[in-house]
């Protein structure tokens, strides 16, 4: 009786199917490694929630008259300086934090022009109390640590200098989390192997590519995303 090897033939037109590969799972420095990485991600995400997003003056005033808009911080020129410009609003309340632009165009004239004007008139009138804060020239926030970027500058290091992952190719990857960066998470967790994950995986036949992953992030990505932001604003 002789021994079979896997792929050797064993009969006319017969043969042994290889096994799929197994990829092992993390060690415990580089398991360590991706905890730490996918905790600063999380935070990074929490921290772009809490951030103001840019949007419409018109959502500003129309959440004053609804009476939706908590806190409003505005920018506004010295008194008696003449001003023009686009000058800057921030505001709570209903959905993310906001941010947008107002205009001024305020020389002594019957065309003067001053949208902050209208803002603070809509915050009086608002049904619901509306602290606003009023900065003399434009708003200064101080420093602010963009853990978002620290955290996606490790997580790209990763996947560059990191083992080849399991379900997509480096260049999928690298596509598909430029376009959505909530995907560095999912990077992150699932390569090679879930964090979970204590036992070799199979490697599986075939890997997402770079091009399929390209055309990807440039389609239907972009679309997911923007329904998912669209769905957090209501939900918050």
């Amino acid at each position: 009786m002789t021994q079979l090897s896997p792929g050797v033939p064993t009969g006319p037109g017969e043969a042994v199917a290889l096994p799929e590969p197994l990829v092992p799972p993390s060690g415990r420095p580089t398991l360590v490694l991706r905890v730490i990485l996918a905790v600063g991600l999380v935070l990074a995400l929490a921290q772009m929630l809490a951030e103001p997003v840019e949007r419409p003056l018109q959502d500003l005033l129309d959440g004053l008259r609804a009476g939706d808009v908590e806190t409003v911080t505005i920018a506004r020129p010295a008194p008696g300086v003449e001003a023009f410009g686009t000058w800057p609003v921030e505001w709570t309340g209903d959905g993310l934090p906001g941010r947008a632009s107002y205009e001024i165009s305020d020389d002594g004239g019957p065309a003067s022009v001053d949208e902050g004007r209208l803002i603070l008139d809509a915050a009086e009138r608002s049904p619901a109390p509306v602290d606003v804060s009023v900065r003399l020239d434009f708003i200064q926030a101080g420093t602010t640590w963009h853990l978002g970027g620290f955290a996606l500058v490790a997580a790209l290091g990763w996947l560059v200098l990191g083992p080849q992952p399991r379900l997509a190719t480096k260049w999928a990857w690298f596509w598909l989390a430029g376009a959505a960066p909530l995907l560095w998470l999912a990077f992150v967790v699932l390569e090679p192997v879930p964090l979970w994950r204590r036992a070799p995986a199979a490697a599986g036949p075939r890997r997402l590519t770079g091009g399929w992953a390209f055309l990807l992030s440039v389609t239907l990505v972009p679309f997911v995303g923007g329904t998912l932001m669209d769905l957090v604003e209501r939900v918050l």
